[in-house]
């Protein structure tokens, strides 16, 4: 009688089976990766557009600011401003981008407050 272990088609079978579902299941994790990944980059790059518009609007200062609203676009950006009087020394400003990836629509408000400043 031959005492060798070895394994047998079977389990080999098993094995690679088991090897190959976790294998799809890690290539399929790719592209939810990227997507998010892409996510990311579209809300950074908003936010440093808009960080550099609402400067804009707090250097050209209060004064010139208006009770009103506005729109303006790029290629690939759809912008919105609503300047709204809180008091009589103070203004919000709502600056919402929007855009479409891949059929999405997203939409990011950005608020701040503008004082009338009195040296």
């Amino acid at each position: 009688m031959n005492n060798k272990r070895s394994f047998t088609l079977i389990e080999i079978s098993i094995a690679l089976l088991v090897l190959a579902v976790g294998l799809v299941s890690l290539l399929a994790l790719f592209p939810v990766g990227f997507d998010a990944s892409r996510k990311s980059s579209d809300f950074t790059e908003v936010s440093t557009l808009v960080q550099g518009k609402l400067e804009e609007l707090k250097r050209d200062g209060f004064a010139s600011l208006a009770n009103s609203s506005g729109t303006f676009s790029s290629t690939i950006y759809n912008w919105s401003v609503v300047i709204v009087d809180i008091s009589s020394d103070l203004r919000k400003v709502t600056l919402t981008v929007s855009w479409t990836r891949r059929g999405i629509n997203f939409s990011e408000p950005f608020v701040t407050y503008i004082p009338k400043y009195v040296p």
